[in-house]
């Protein structure tokens, strides 16, 4: 079995294709344009909840669409106490390279030091996952 399946692979590299594991061959790959998530620092609200917003960016326009899946995660703030765990899909279109993504924060009555998170990237289609972003989340006025 663990022949067969070699043979799969080897043979789809081989030829040019992607493989059975769904990656792109490595020529493939240095052609294709790099994806990352932008840092970005943003307040939490003094209510309720809100948007926060940073930028998702391929390093070059495609003539392919990009599908990019990410992943909200913790670092220090705390996923449904701070923020909503969300994993958003950005989509770009053929010459796109620049599209938001929204992190929606929550508010919360504690004074607190400046917590982050991660929006890591999970799954990239026709592009090369380079970085997610760090997300810093400051205190609300007031706590």
């Amino acid at each position: 079995m663990r022949r067969t399946c070699w043979l799969l692979v080897a043979t789809a590299l081989l030829a040019g294709m992607p493989s059975a594991a769904g990656g792109e061959p490595a020529s493939r790959r240095a052609e294709l344009p790099q994806v990352r998530v932008i840092p970005a620092t943003v307040t939490e609200p003094t209510l309720g909840h809100r948007l926060g917003f940073t930028v998702v960016r391929l390093s070059a326009p495609s003539s392919r669409r990009v599908v990019v899946e990410i992943s909200a995660r913790s670092i220090t703030a705390k996923a449904n106490q701070d923020f909503v765990r969300l994993h958003p899909t950005v989509v770009f279109a053929p010459g796109e390279t620049t599209a938001s993504v929204s992190v929606e924060l929550l508010a919360d009555d504690r004074d607190e030091p400046t917590e982050t998170m991660r929006l890591a990237i999970t799954e990239v289609r026709n592009a090369v996952a380079v970085r997610g972003g760090r997300i810093r989340i400051l205190d609300a006025p007031g706590g």
